[in-house]
């Protein structure tokens, strides 16, 4: 497995429990009908194409920049004190 699949395992994995942790004690959602009107409108709406989120989806991150996926490990010097 690459780098960019153990990235995206960690960040959905872990996005999971947190979202599990926060929501947990929240089992019951309580929205007046116009709330619900507005709610189920949203659900029925068409997909809309969101350009930028595609972009920025789609585009490289800075785990993906030229490389291997690992840190450069510093070189011995003297320069650091």
């Amino acid at each position: 497995m690459d780098f960019m699949n153990d990235t995206n395992e960690f960040l959905l994995e872990h996005g999971s429990i947190a979202a599990e942790k926060t929501l947990a004690d929240r089992c019951l959602f309580v929205l007046n009908d116009e709330q619900w009107q507005e709610f189920q409108a949203i659900l029925d709406r068409p997909v809309q194409e969101k350009p930028r989120l595609k972009k920025l989806l789609t585009s490289p991150g800075v785990f993906d920049r030229g490389g291997t996926g690992k840190m450069p490990i510093p070189q011995e010097s003297s320069n650091y004190f």
